[in-house]
């Protein structure tokens, strides 16, 4: 839902921008189009920035994911540089190592099969936090409910680290 009137409002933009562009006044010759390129221009990927190393340290056993990809076309500098780890004894902690560096965020979590479903330490007063993510070898797919969005968590995939131990 939220995307549907993302993508609206976006439009809308798009037309009133376009619409008001120019100047109300007609060039009295039409000008040459300019020529088309040889060959397609594709953008280049940019590079996921190199990590700080900042992060809370580790309390005990577990997996470590860090920041892979998002769903997103652009995600903020916190996101890019967050890591989940994944306690043996069924803690979580989402850590961030910029801009704040050692912030975490704590709960407990379960897997299901391929299901993990986290339940946060912390909340809001629009309601409860909430995330469930899918774990696929060894890539975590994170998705928070629309409370935690609100809040800036962004959905985001996640590597195991295997240098980390």
């Amino acid at each position: 839902m939220v995307s549907g009137v993302c993508r609206l409002a976006a439009l809308l933009c798009a037309v009133m921008t376009v619409a008001s562009c120019g100047d109300g006044v007609r060039s009295a010759a039409p000008t040459a189009p300019a020529p088309l390129p040889t060959a397609a221009i594709v953008p280049t990927p940019q590079p996921v920035p190199p990590r700080i190393g900042s992060y809370p340290p580790i309390t005990g056993p577990g997996r470590i994911f860090i920041y892979r990809d998002s769903p997103y076309p652009r995600v903020q500098d916190y996101t890019l540089n967050s890591r989940f780890v994944l306690y043996d004894d069924g803690h979580f902690a989402l850590q961030f190592d910029r801009p704040a560096p050692g912030g975490e965020y704590r709960g407990t979590y379960a897997i299901n099969g391929r299901t993990v479903d986290f339940k946060w330490e912390g909340w809001s007063v629009a309601g409860p936090w909430g995330a469930d993510a899918t774990l696929e070898g060894d890539v975590l797919s994170v998705r928070y409910n629309l409370i935690m969005q609100l809040t800036d968590f962004e959905d985001a995939n996640y590597l195991r680290d295997f240098s980390v131990r």
